[in-house]
């Protein structure tokens, strides 16, 4: 895999404050039930990243905190923690647009609290053409089959680029999975990117 550019998340929390209430005290319609408000911002974040998937964008809410956690009281207090990213900052932004205009559309309906706290916002980052085109010559040279291609994850490539030319290599993990125990990578595609990388290095030292 050869690696164009690098994703950057925009990581925030977002505070949906309602009224915690016993369970089997509280009618329907009297609720200001912040989980139910929740589920809708979740939904909300899927369906505006789900917007701009042909541009890359993703986006994930990966915490849930709910507050008090019994289960005989309606939630009072719920704590979402969302990840959006991309290698697009314009659909990054409007993914961004689109979640902050239904939690506005949230708040109102459902007469809860909800505030969006930003934790990170980082820019996403290109890598060097030159090197990008040399590592698929490379791979041509070698009869080794290769895809162009985005990082949706973070590299400390990124950081390198401020200070000289960076590439990065991929090497296909069985069945595409990645961050999970399942992971395997085979001897044969790692040194397959050991070789590449090794010419990479070699043409640039000369």
């Amino acid at each position: 895999g050869i690696v164009h550019n690098i994703a950057a998340p925009t990581r925030f929390k977002i505070h949906i404050k309602g009224v915690a209430d016993h369970s089997g005290a509280t009618p329907m319609g009297m609720r200001r039930d912040a989980l139910v408000s929740a589920a809708k911002l979740i939904l909300a974040v899927n369906e505006a990243a789900e917007t701009e998937k042909a541009n890359g964008s993703v986006g994930t809410v990966g915490v849930v905190d709910v507050e008090p956690g019994s289960i005989n009281v309606v939630p009072g207090a719920v704590t979402l923690w969302v990840d959006v990213r991309g290698v697009d900052k314009a659909s990054i932004a409007r993914v961004l647009q689109s979640i902050r205009e239904q939690a506005e559309n949230v708040a109102v309906c459902d007469g809860v609290g909800v505030q969006i706290e930003m934790l990170t916002a980082d820019s996403p980052v290109a890598l060097d053409k030159a090197l990008a085109a040399q590592s698929e010559a490379i791979c041509a040279e070698k009869g080794f089959s290769f895809l162009h291609m985005n990082s949706g994850a973070g590299h400390d490539a990124m950081h390198m680029t401020k200070i000289c030319p960076t590439t990065m290599l991929f090497i296909p993990c069985r069945a595409g999975i990645s961050h999970n125990p399942a992971e395997y990578a085979s001897t044969e595609d790692i040194c397959r990117g050991i070789e590449v990388l090794a010419e990479v290095l070699r043409r640039e030292a000369n």
